[in-house]
């Protein structure tokens, strides 16, 4: 019975191939429909042949949706041809999450790596809770890789067992599951998740500190102040750059203190970053540290000092470029120079 089925399925196939009249197509479309799923090997051979094109493959899935099992088809998500992987991942999501989501469970560790791929993203666009529990399951005792993809799955899913998996993983021993960790607290965007992620703005990995800053900066909680301040002094150029922005947005005047402290420190990107924050804070104790700031070794710092100056109203300003003016010093002339010519005072 099985060869007959085959044999019928191949030469309705080289039919469907090259038949150009739309009656003939349906007619044989459904045909190979009343075959059920004897026909998928068959129509699977013709496209990796190249034999049948990726849409009429696409329609006889579709006509056999309903007597083909969810494990064949997702078995295909495993197969060697892209056209055959892309069209079983689309029947796939019109089934959805509800047929689909254990299965995709048992292959999310599949030595199949086109399978394993397939199905993470699949259950990731599902969101489905009902995976969260297994998964968790599978968590512990996983390799790194399993483990990684796990929390990724569990990351777009808005439940509590979900949330305590992935902020329990920013601890885990291997940094690929720490950063998938932190990188799935972005979707989350939970208050439960600011204190964790504080703590890994101290991690020695820079994949992991700069993904945990650029969450902190966005959720824009005050608690991670102090802590981006702290990172003014890293000594990697970007994460210098990200504190200063994020910083920037969400710091105000309790933070003066410590940024006029970091004024005196000896490495001239620090005070870059400082006097940057001091020109973005409109408050009368910075005026003070921004006049000290013309006398700065750097260019720079002295330009955005002055630049800052000009947007703060005081006769103390005033009289202290004036005095300037007539300073020996050229580039403390030259900023006085800048000043007046900024104000209309």
């Amino acid at each position: 019975m099985a060869v007959l089925k085959g044999r019928k399925t191949r030469k309705l196939l080289e039919q469907y191939a090259t038949v150009e009249s739309k009656d003939s197509e349906r007619e044989i479309v459904e045909a190979i429909g009343t075959i059920g799923e004897p026909a998928v090997k068959h129509i699977v051979e013709a496209v990796q042949h190249r034999q049948l094109d990726a849409e009429k493959a696409q329609v006889l899935f579709e006509q056999l949706s309903d007597s083909v099992s969810v494990e064949m088809t997702v078995s295909l998500m495993g197969d060697a041809s892209s056209n055959v992987r892309t069209i079983a991942r689309r029947l796939l999501t019109k089934r959805g999450s509800k047929a689909c989501t254990s299965i995709l469970v048992a292959h999310i560790d599949s030595p199949n790596s086109f399978l394993r791929t397939n199905a993470t993203e699949l259950l990731i666009r599902f969101k489905d809770p009902a995976a969260v529990s297994e998964l968790i399951g599978m968590f512990h005792g996983a390799d790194t890789a399993l483990k990684g993809s796990i929390i990724k799955i569990v990351g777009v899913v808005e439940n509590e067992p979900a949330k305590k998996l992935v902020i329990s993983a920013l601890n885990d021993d291997a940094w690929q599951v720490r950063l998938a960790a932190v990188r799935s607290l972005t979707t989350m965007q939970d208050p439960e998740s600011v204190m964790p992620l504080i703590e890994k703005l101290e991690e020695q990995e820079p994949q992991i500190k700069l993904s945990a800053l650029d969450i902190l900066g966005t959720m824009g909680d005050k608690r991670a102040v102090k802590p981006m301040i702290a990172l003014l002094k890293d000594p990697d150029l970007l994460i210098r750059q990200k504190s200063t922005e994020y910083l920037i947005e969400i710091a105000d005047a309790s933070c003066v203190p410590a940024i006029i402290a970091l004024m005196k420190d000896k490495d001239v990107n620090v005070r870059r970053c400082a006097i940057e924050l001091l020109d973005s804070i409109k408050d009368p104790r910075t005026s003070s540290a921004l006049m000290d700031a013309i006398k700065d070794a750097d260019w720079w710092v002295r330009e955005i000092a002055t630049d800052g100056l000009t947007r703060l109203k005081g006769h103390n300003i005033i009289n202290g470029f004036i005095a300037m003016a007539k300073d020996g010093d050229e580039g403390l002339r030259r900023c006085a120079v800048e000043f007046f010519n900024k104000v209309t005072d």
